[in-house]
């Protein structure tokens, strides 16, 4: 899943201050992503399940034009994380060991050879959790244009 942050034309402003000067711009260009990007994953934790929080990291990779910024959900420690994202329909539940499925209800051993699962509804942690962080992602890429102009200035 793919979600873009519009930041009215900030990131690009600070991807032209690193095109003309990349060793003066380039620093402050990756911390403005690792802070702008630590932002947005935190955003994404506060909403999600507590046994994600943990799995979900801030990533920031160079790229030919500066550097870019993922928030990442760890799916092969937590490959529910994506079922309770996006949701899933209702399915039937089998036993895959044994011949009979073995739950409680109200105490009582329950056996079923099959159950109907309603299904999940989806959470959208990351799509809220990335919403909500982009005002301060505007704040902080705004902050750090501000000071790549005054460097760029000689002050």
């Amino acid at each position: 899943m793919k979600v873009s942050l519009r930041t009215n034309g900030t990131a690009r402003r600070l991807q032209a201050a690193y095109a003309r000067a990349p060793q003066i711009v380039g620093p402050l260009f990756q911390r403005a992503t690792e802070r702008a990007t630590e932002h947005a994953a935190g955003q994404v934790r506060s909403r999600a399940h507590p046994s994600f929080r943990e799995h979900i990291t801030a990533d920031v990779q160079p790229t030919s034009g500066g550097f870019t910024g993922r928030v990442v959900g760890d799916l092969r420690a937590k490959p529910h994380m994506l079922y309770q994202e996006m949701g899933t329909r209702p399915h039937p539940i089998r036993p895959r060991r044994f011949r009979v499925l073995r739950f409680l209800v109200n105490g009582e051993s329950v056996f079923a050879r099959r159950v109907q699962h309603p299904g999940t509804k989806p959470q959208h942690f990351f799509s809220r959790g990335l919403r909500a962080a982009a005002p301060g992602v505007r704040r902080i890429l705004a902050a750090y244009l501000g000071l790549a102009h005054r460097r760029l200035a000689g002050r």
